[in-house]
This record gives structure tokens, C-alpha cells and sequence, in this order.
């Protein structure tokens, strides 16, 4: 089980799985004096003493997002309580060694959600929410129409979609996914927390006359409990976050999902990025030259990107985005671990269910939430 737990740091930024270690050597330590100061036993045979029962789970939050209705609605509550217990702590009295794993994992969770109570950045403070504003849109380059259908119809295909179901878009921007499944006949409910994008989406959606329901909110307080038959989060949305909120964002995406429900995932492909990734890179959007200065963490696997964007007019803009990498053992590890059993993982949209290691460009994950 230590390879579960060596997705997260502790709140010094030790592994996990470091803190394990330790804890069953001073379990073995203490085993070790506690025999030494005991007087003899006879040698007559004893039962071996019962396993420890593992202790409750502390109680998830049942607060969330208000009801969404057509058009853009605000998010009330933070989905996380508050709370001051620190992770090396509880790990050290909370998890056995000889857990069930079962259970072990459910409390990596939990113990996860306290951390994160405890360790969450403000909203206000990152990255994203300077670079997704209306003009993010201008330095994007257009993708035809054909690379959408492509994209929906893998959706489709991966989610097991059929009649009137009802879909989740995490981190739904504009609506690029969102639009052209509701014009299927989807129910769907997009969530993303610039208000720009969404306002975009939303005059789209008007001027077709199609009914869709934009959500503005962090994907990080998803509380929607068994509402959706599928799920879906695409383009790298995904990785903003530290691991440990990461992997309570899977988790809330599962709850959200009916038993039997399909989430699709789509990443970049880290194995392949490291190795083609330029230092620079430049391109033009509408209107405006873009450069990005990268530079890649091998140690945390994170990425950063250094945005400059120069207008027409003259005005020039500068950003910073910090994201997380994942390789297919990271993602497949962590979605198995929220409670996901893996159907197949894809390369690309056109290798449905193929994935090529480092020949694949994309990261594409579809996993199964298990039915009761």
C-alpha cells in the first residue's frame, strides 16, 4: 500500500509513504522494549491477539452548491470544514499497519480533506484566476469544427451515452464540450470559476436557443451527491491544485456520479511532454502574440509557465500557471483510489481505449464508478 500513499506530502513536504516507514519502525521499537520489561510466559501456546479495529472516519461535509438553474448561478457554502489536525499526526495514531486496505484508503481521504481544511489556498490567490478572463479567449488559437466532433463523439462513445442523461462539465470554460452535447439532447451542467468564460458561454448558448445550466464556482467545493449519469474533465482542466486537493477533487466527482456512472479525464501526457517540451514557445491568438517561458520540476512534477501577451493595441499582459503533470500510473492510482475501477486509458481521440506510453500526446483516463 505504500505506493498509494506516495501521491501526497505531509505538511513539511515529506512522502507520505516516508511517514509510514517511520511509524512501523517506532511500532517495532516500542514492540521490542515492551518484551524486554514483561516477565517470562510459559510455553504453552496462545492465540494470537485480535487485529485493531481501524477507528471511525470523521464525517464528510454535506455542504455545497445551491440548486443550479438556467444561466449562471453563484456557489454558496465552502464544501470543507475547517480544522487544525495536522497529517503526520493523525497517520502516526489513526492507520494501523496492517489496516484493510479497503478502509486504508477511505481514511487517506479523510485524512486529505483535513489537511486541505487546514492548508487550502484562497481562491483569490491563484494563478488562474488572473489568466481565464475574457481575453484568454484572444490568445487561444480556434479549433475547427471537426476536432469537436471528433472530441463529442469519443465522449459519447467513453461515457456510454444514450437518451436524456445528465452530465457534469468540471471546469467547463466557455462551453466548448458543454454546448455541442446539450445540442445531443444532454443534460448537462458545466461548472468553472471565470465568470468571463461562463458569461460567453451563456451568449452562445443564448443565440442558439439552447437550455444549459452554468455553474460559477471552485471545482475544489463540488459537493453534488449521486445527481449525474456521467462526468467529464477535459483539456488539462485538471492538476491546478496540491495532490492532496487534487485527489478530494476525484473524490467529489465520484459522489457526484450515480452508481454506474462513467467519468472521462483528459490530460496532457507527462512521459511524452518532458521529452518535446520547448524552453520557448511562441504563437499568434486574435489579435495578440503569445510566448510562454517553461520550465519543468522533476521532483514535483509540476510545470511552470511564464505567459506574456502583447495586443495589437499595445497593451501587454503577463501570467503565471503552475500545474501538475501526470504520468498513467500517477492518474490510474489516484482515481482507484477515490473508489474508480479503470475501464481503459486513450492517447488521443482518434485511439479510443489505445494508449502508446510516450508516443501518446494525450492522457485520456475513462473510469467506472462501481454499481451497488
Amino acid at each position: 500500500m505504500e505506493a498509494v500513499y506516495s501521491i501526497g506530502e505531509d505538511a513539511e513536504g515529506r512522502p507520505l509513504a516516508a511517514v509510514f516507514r517511520r511509524r512501523r519502525a517506532a511500532d517495532a521499537r516500542r514492540a521490542a522494549e515492551a518484551a524486554a520489561s514483561q516477565p517470562p510466559v510459559s510455553a504453552d501456546p496462545v492465540s494470537e491477539p485480535p487485529r485493531r479495529a481501524p477507528p471511525p472516519l470523521p464525517p464528510e461535509s454535506d455542504r455545497g452548491y445551491a440548486a443550479v438553474d438556467d444561466g449562471v448561478v453563484d456557489s454558496v457554502d465552502d464544501a470543507f470544514d475547517t480544522g487544525e489536525t495536522e497529517v503526520e499526526e493523525v497517520l502516526e495514531t489513526s492507520i494501523p499497519h496492517d489496516a484493510d486496505p479497503v478502509w486504508a484508503a477511505r481514511a487517506v481521504v479523510s485524512l486529505a480533506r483535513d489537511y486541505v481544511a487546514a492548508n487550502r489556498t484562497p481562491t483569490k490567490r491563484m494563478w488562474f484566476t488572473e489568466l481565464f478572463r475574457s481575453e484568454y479567449l484572444k490568445s487561444m488559437g480556434r479549433r475547427t469544427g471537426v476536432d469537436i466532433e471528433v472530441e463529442v463523439g469519443f465522449l459519447e462513445r467513453a461515457l456510454d451515452l444514450a437518451g436524456k442523461q445528465r452530465i457534469l462539465d468540471v471546469g467547463c470554460g466557455y462551453g466548448r464540450h458543454a454546448l455541442p452535447l446539450t445540442r445531443k439532447g444532454y443534460d448537462v451542467v458545466g461548472v468553472d470559476l471565470s465568470m468571463d468564460l461562463l458569461r460567453h458561454g451563456l451568449a452562445l448558448a443564448k443565440a442558439e436557443g439552447l437550455t444549459i445550466k452554468l455553474v460559477h464556482g471552485d471545482m475544489r467545493d463540488l459537493n453534488f451527491k449521486q445527481v449525474f449519469n456521467a462526468a467529464l474533465c477535459m483539456d488539462t482542466t485538471f492538476g491546478y491544485f496540491s495532490d492532496h486537493e487534487n485527489l478530494l477533487i476525484l473524490r467529489s466527482i465520484f459522489a457526484s456520479l450515480k452508481p454506474g456512472g462513467r467519468f472521462v479525464l483528459d490530460v496532457a501526457n507527462r512521459d511524452r511532454a518532458i521529452q518535446l517540451m520547448p524552453q520557448r514557445n511562441w504563437w499568434e491568438g486574435d489579435g495578440c502574440l503569445v510566448q510562454e517561458d517553461v520550465e519543468f520540476n522533476d521532483r514535483t512534477s509540476r510545470l511552470s509557465v511564464r505567459r506574456f501577451l502583447v495586443f495589437s493595441n499595445g497593451t501587454q499582459r503577463e501570467y503565471g500557471v503552475s500545474l501538475r503533470l501526470f504520468s498513467c500510473h500517477d492518474l490510474v492510482s489516484m482515481l482507484e483510489l477515490v473508489g474508480f475501477e479503470i475501464a481503459n486509458v486513450s492517447g488521443s481521440m482518434h485511439t479510443q481505449g489505445a494508449f502508446f506510453g510516450v508516443l501518446s500526446e494525450r492522457l485520456i483516463v475513462t473510469a467506472l464508478k462501481p454499481k451497488l
